[in-house]
């Protein structure tokens, strides 16, 4: 068995929407290097998002090279795993020897909002865990099924990106259970594919990729890939999560108002509290007195407010109460964004240090599989690797302030929807094409 090297290294990728990210951190948390490459996002039609599933496999790689490139060679020899995690629900069809046969169908994209209406239920949302929503692959699957039947039927692996990624660097068809049940595949009780789901898809049982816990042990990385990027030894792959999930383990000028400008911030279909895949966005109460700060603000508001009326109906539906917040990603960095957050809540909310949060929470499992902090449990390394940066503590006043705007947006959804559902069947008829440049 390989020793494990007293001050290991582990190897991190979040492989997301925009970018890949790869990050060589140590047993503290601490970040030693990093790389990121940009992946080009493809909006054919008004709605519809995909990437080319060679950017996932081809900018991963470039931010390890990347990252890997800044150590030196006493470093390059400690490290010891790596572990991804990726952006879920997103999937692509793919041959045996991984050639992409459609370009990847995003997690944002809503093409498939007649397929939600045809097969969304409560007994679909029971077996899976997935309410019927946009979000989940199902649904986009039984849309390539209606629409390219070709692309599902010619397919080897129909596949998620931690899986391709993996396949890429192992040769195994393998996927972490934190990263499949996103796809809506799952029967949630058995965390295993569900025949009645995998039909309404279109796919078969032998076209999934292999299934292991998350923390567990994959396969060794290919050596003329690991010896690419200058590394002598056996570098295990672990499987990691989702983004989210992986975010989760690492974390741990306007007056507010906006003088009556409100936000429903529904860009891409709204998940809770209406779960509703044909809502939009509006803006209520503009005037001309108005201008793009009070139109920024009321964004980061109305997302705000949505945020606190998600955070109340989870603590009264489960009795927990929710006195603190971790916040984690870019948006973080912004101090406007967490005191107003932290009004809309009437909580007080704690940064994350670290800004590739959910890159930091794939190290950690990584790292959890070395022992370093004495066991191979992800707890213990996440309590030992975590790293906090300020709370902001709420104003009461405004934070009174936001209840009263609450109270009011709370009341706008219903009240628009007849006219945003026929405002969907216009655009249906009439779709507006891509901007240009969308796609290439």
């Amino acid at each position: 068995m390989t020793r494990i090297p007293d001050h290991p290294l582990v190897i991190a990728v979040d492989s997301s929407t925009t970018s890949s990210k790869a990050i060589i951190v140590d047993a503290t948390g601490r970040v030693l290097a990093q790389g990121k490459h940009e992946i080009e996002l493809h909006s054919p039609r008004s709605g519809w998002y995909e990437h080319n599933p060679a950017d996932w496999w081809e900018s991963t790689e470039a931010s390890i090279a990347d990252a890997v490139g800044q150590l030196d060679d006493e470093q390059r020899a400690a490290i010891t795993a790596m572990a991804i995690t990726h952006q879920r629900e997103s999937f692509a069809p793919f041959t045996e020897d991984g050639q992409a046969l459609r370009p990847g169908i995003l997690w944002l994209d809503g093409r498939a909002s007649k397929q939600i209406l045809a097969y969304g239920s409560d007994e679909i949302h029971a077996l899976s865990g997935k309410p019927a929503d946009i979000t989940p692959g199902l649904y986009k699957m039984a849309w390539v099924k209606e629409n390219e039947p070709e692309a599902l039927t010619n397919a080897h692996k129909v596949s998620d990106v931690h899986g391709y990624l993996v396949w890429n660097l192992t040769g195994r068809w393998c996927t972490s259970v934190a990263c499949a049940d996103s796809l809506g595949l799952f029967d949630i009780s058995r965390l295993t594919w569900s025949d009645t789901l995998l039909d309404i898809a279109g796919v078969t049982r032998e076209q999934m990729n292999d299934l292991v816990n998350p923390g567990e042990f994959i396969a060794n990385v290919k050596p003329e890939i690991r010896e690419r990027w200058g590394l002598e030894q056996g570098l295990p792959v672990i499987a990691g999560c989702g983004d989210g999930q992986a975010a989760g383990i690492g974390a741990g000028v306007v007056e507010p108002g906006c003088g009556g400008l409100l936000t429903l911030p529904y860009w891409q279909a709204v998940q809770s509290p209406y779960w509703d895949p044909i809502a939009r966005g509006a803006f209520i109460g503009w005037r001309g007195s108005h201008d793009r700060a009070a139109m920024y603000r009321s964004i980061l508001e109305g997302l705000s407010i949505e945020m606190a009326r998600d955070i109340d109906a989870m603590q009264a539906s489960t009795g927990v109460p929710v006195t603190r917040i971790g916040a984690m990603g870019g948006g973080t960095r912004s101090p406007l964004w967490r005191q107003i957050m932290t009004d809309a809540t009437g909580r007080p909310i704690t940064a994350c240090a670290e800004d590739e949060i959910a890159a930091l929470g794939a190290a950690i499992i990584a790292m959890a599989s070395t022992g370093a902090h004495g066991d191979t449990t992800i707890p213990t390394a996440a309590k030992a690797m975590a790293r906090f940066g300020d709370t902001t503590e709420p104003d009461p006043a405004t934070h009174e302030r936001y209840s009263e705007a609450a109270a009011i947006q709370g009341e706008i959804y219903r009240a628009i929807k007849p006219v945003v559902d026929r405002i969907d069947a216009f655009a249906e008829k009439y779709p507006m094409a891509a901007p240009a440049g969308a796609d290439a």
